[in-house]
């Protein structure tokens, strides 16, 4: 792929911002997901668990919608706690999605620590994403 990484800024619940930027140094695996999304729950335990092996990575998750309360019930439900940001909110949302060409979820983006798209995949986890991390993140 190597193309570089289209930056942006996303906020949490809460409002706080998270910049893609600011990742920099660092692996960076962008999760877009929505609420909806059956494969995307099935999928965050395997992702908590294979993306916690990676001291040199961070995760973010940006979802499509903004059901940000069934998106607590159902993670309160599953017992389910993701260890990194969950954002809702950009000022350019809907441009964002549309330049990473997302039309599925979960789709991930593994971004090099010098901003550099490594590796594209669709689908939660599974053998790609424990492959692909373990081949690239150094």
């Amino acid at each position: 792929i190597d193309s570089d990484i289209y930056d942006f800024i996303g906020q949490d619940k809460n409002g706080k911002s998270f910049n893609t930027q600011d990742y920099r140094g660092k692996y960076l695996l962008i999760d877009f997901a929505a609420t909806g999304c059956g494969p995307c729950w099935a999928g965050y335990p395997e992702l908590i668990a294979e993306t916690a092996r990676y001291d040199k990575l961070e995760v973010i998750t940006f979802n499509q919608d903004d059901a940000i309360d069934t998106w607590q019930s159902i993670a309160d439900s599953r017992d389910l706690k993701l260890d990194w940001p969950v954002l809702w909110s950009g000022e350019n949302k809907k441009e964002v999605f549309e330049i990473y060409k997302i039309e599925g979820w979960p789709n991930f983006f593994l971004i090099s620590p010098e901003g550099k798209v490594l590796d594209q995949w669709m689908g939660s986890g599974g053998d790609h994403m424990k492959f692909t991390l373990n081949r690239l993140v150094k």
